[in-house]
């Protein structure tokens, strides 16, 4: 995991607070201070990448981003480990 809050000043990324690339999570805020449901949400779309990587990045061509299969995963990752 890695801290880069400059990534998150470019457009497009702006609007996230963590971000996935193959075996690499950036993250916007420094390490110490990444939510736990953030590093959760972003592990899985590490497994999600490591599993099926082509449907991964397709899938937000045809279904976008807040309906896409991956990103429902991984919201449901951090809603059961959540305590």
């Amino acid at each position: 995991m890695i801290s880069a809050p400059w990534l998150f000043r470019i457009r497009g990324f702006r609007r996230f607070h963590g971000y996935e690339l193959g075996p690499l999570i950036f993250v916007r805020k420094p390490l110490e201070e990444a939510p736990e449901n953030l590093v959760v949400h972003e592990l899985m779309h590490v497994w999600q990448h490591q599993h099926r990587p082509l449907r991964l990045w397709l899938s937000y061509l045809w279904q976008g981003y807040r309906a896409n299969e991956h990103e429902i995963e991984a919201r449901e990752a951090v809603r059961k480990t959540s305590g």
